[in-house]
């Protein structure tokens, strides 16, 4: 058996994503054979990736035409977290550390002054699709060296809105089942589905197929593993959207963007010390100063509820 360097395990580690971020179920045994590894190599570094939290396979993010953000302030945030949970419409919510207290992603409309506590927002609206810019193989001082140095280069840049198609499927009852199924999880084995469904994998492929019509495919990577960071979401109003973009998709670690209105929300992970967020918010500042930058707030989420899948 050979023995890989550290550096070695945590490339091939990204390898693995990195294939998977284009096809979410590429098989271990075709990965091997582009990576020029043994089989059973790929197989145990890409099960400890998964057991670390570095890797997480593919989720699907369906795109909603009737799913909406709020950033809400209330008196009591632990108490109205577990209260919501209560609420149908209610798929996704966080706890937060900064500029607002609760995070709430829902479906249709809700009048949350109606809750008890409340005190305000920070802003509400119809969310867009959710992209996820391919990870790079990096250091983190690397990482905030490319950001300082565009900072500083003082170039002029075009100004630049992010725009979206937004479908919504029609999918049958089987479809649907399918995709509670496979939702957090794109390579569950599809046989295990089939013992309490009889659906036909002409189906089941076909269904596949349009995902990506329907869905942003979400694969994750966390060079540490999930648990070594902070999830944090920005909230920014820029002219400079792609450029913003661009920007955040230096971090060695999973970023996700989506649009709500005039707004575009980034939810990041950065490492736990202080010296290293310290650099991130002094980049910021200046983008602020540049103009790049119009407004930003931001909240560190702390805990988060995520709606069961029917039948959970």
């Amino acid at each position: 058996m050979t023995q890989l360097s550290e550096h070695e395990r945590n490339h091939l580690k990204y390898q693995i994503y990195s294939f998977r971020y284009d096809d979410p179920w590429i098989p271990n045994k075709k990965v091997a054979k582009l990576v020029r590894r043994p089989t059973s190599t790929v197989d145990r570094y890409a099960k400890q990736a998964e057991e670390e939290g570095v890797l997480w396979n593919g989720s699907l993010g369906l795109r909603h035409p009737d799913r909406n953000v709020s950033l809400l302030l209330f008196e009591d945030k632990w108490r109205t977290f577990k209260a919501l949970q209560k609420y149908p419409a209610v798929g996704y919510l966080a706890v937060c550390q900064g500029d607002w207290d609760i995070m709430a992603l829902y479906d249709g409309t809700m009048d949350f002054s109606q809750v008890p506590g409340y005190k305000g927002k920070i802003m509400e609206g119809w969310r867009e699709e959710v992209f996820t810019p391919k990870v790079t193989f990096t250091t983190w001082e690397s990482c905030f060296t490319r950001m300082e140095d565009f900072v500083n280069q003082g170039e002029s840049l075009e100004k630049s809105k992010i725009t979206c198609n937004l479908s919504y499927p029609d999918w049958n009852e089987e479809e649907w089942k399918m995709y509670w199924y496979f939702r957090s999880n794109l390579r569950k084995k599809f046989c295990k589905l089939r013992k309490d469904y009889l659906i036909s994998w002409r189906k089941y492929k076909e269904w596949k197929s349009t995902l990506k019509k329907y869905c942003t495919i979400m694969l994750e990577y966390y060079p540490e593993g999930y648990k070594a960071y902070d999830s944090i979401t920005f909230c920014f109003r820029t002219d400079y959207e792609n450029t913003l973009v661009e920007l955040f998709s230096n971090f060695p670690t999973a970023s996700f963007f989506y649009k709500v209105g005039e707004y575009l929300l980034a939810n990041a992970f950065l490492p736990q010390d202080f010296e290293q967020q310290t650099r991130l918010y002094e980049t910021l500042s200046q983008l602020l100063k540049k103009r790049i930058l119009t407004e930003y707030t931001d909240g560190h989420n702390i805990v988060y509820y995520l709606r069961p899948a029917p039948g959970d």
